[in-house]
């Protein structure tokens, strides 16, 4: 396995039509990177690289220590931000200044995090974005808007229902019935919920507004997860209710005509698109070289 991962890795940057540094990324502002997870032999490899990880529950503090080498689908949590010589957390919190430069002159309380095809590991980086602004002492709601692939309540291996659906169909609902505490100081998050026959239309819903004003009323700042741009209009819907969107761009995997597509789609709505932060980066390639390291 860790021979086709290498393979993989090298590969993928021979083509030419593929997405492979900030460079190519012409039409977004770069605000940062974040390594790719199959450079690490193993679990223990990946504690040590990212500083330590927020067991947001107990069962993962078993599993990682009954065996080293985890499943791919298994998630063992969160980074946390709090280890000066985590690479990872560096990262995030360069992404976390970057876009603050870009919210200086805006009120940017709502944040919505896409990519222009699947597998890009966008929650994660929803994820990890969300408490990197935590542990800079700001309130922070992470939201599932994923209604297609729901992946937030995996990163905190937590039920996925009840969540935003509940809130969308049931108007006796409530945030407060549906929002969850993370073991990450300031950061909570909804999940969901019940995946609908009507991901977009209830989007697009009047309520879904309703609920984004309450939101900003109770947190500094809410990050929702959003499916690619290519393959449904949902990510487009919540370009035009939040106050900035980011990419995220996978290194190696991504053409530069999706990406340039995903930014037509994004302008045609007017979208205020904060940047991109190029993830799975080899940490051999020269972008990681670059940026990467002091």
């Amino acid at each position: 396995e860790q021979v086709e991962n290498y393979l993989l890795l090298k590969t993928k940057f021979y083509q030419k039509d593929i997405v492979k540094d900030e460079i190519e990324m012409a039409k977004y502002v770069f605000l940062g990177l974040y390594p790719t997870e199959t450079y690490f032999q193993d679990a223990w490899e990946r504690q040590s690289y990212f500083g330590g990880l927020c067991t947001v529950h107990k069962e993962n503090v078993e599993k990682f220590s009954k065996k080293k080498n985890n499943d791919k689908n298994e998630r063992a949590g969160i980074v946390v931000a709090n280890n000066p010589t985590s690479i990872v957390s560096e990262q995030f919190r360069t992404i976390r200044t970057n876009i603050q430069f870009s919210m200086i002159d805006q009120n940017i309380k709502t944040i919505s995090v896409t990519s222009a095809t699947p597998s890009s590991v966008k929650t994660t980086v929803a994820s990890y974005l969300s408490e990197a602004f935590a542990a800079s002492d700001m309130k922070v709601l992470l939201v599932d808007t994923d209604m297609r692939k729901p992946t937030v309540h995996k990163v905190f291996n937590a039920p996925n229902h009840p969540g935003l659906t509940s809130l969308l169909t049931d108007r006796t609902k409530r945030i407060e019935h549906v929002v969850r505490r993370s073991y990450v100081g300031n950061l909570d998050y909804i999940t969901c919920g019940i995946i609908p026959p009507n991901p977009s239309e209830l989007l697009n819903s009047q309520r879904m507004s309703e609920l984004i004003r309450e939101m900003e009323e109770n947190y500094d700042l809410v990050v929702f997860d959003n499916p690619p741009l290519l393959a449904v209009t949902d990510a487009q819907i919540m370009a035009t209710k939040v106050d900035g969107t980011i990419m995220v761009v996978p290194q190696g995997e991504v053409k530069k005509a999706e990406l340039d597509q995903a930014a037509e789609l994004l302008e045609k709505v007017n979208a205020n698109v904060l940047g991109a932060v190029l993830n799975k980066v080899d940490a051999d390639s020269d972008a990681y070289y670059y940026y990467g390291q002091d």
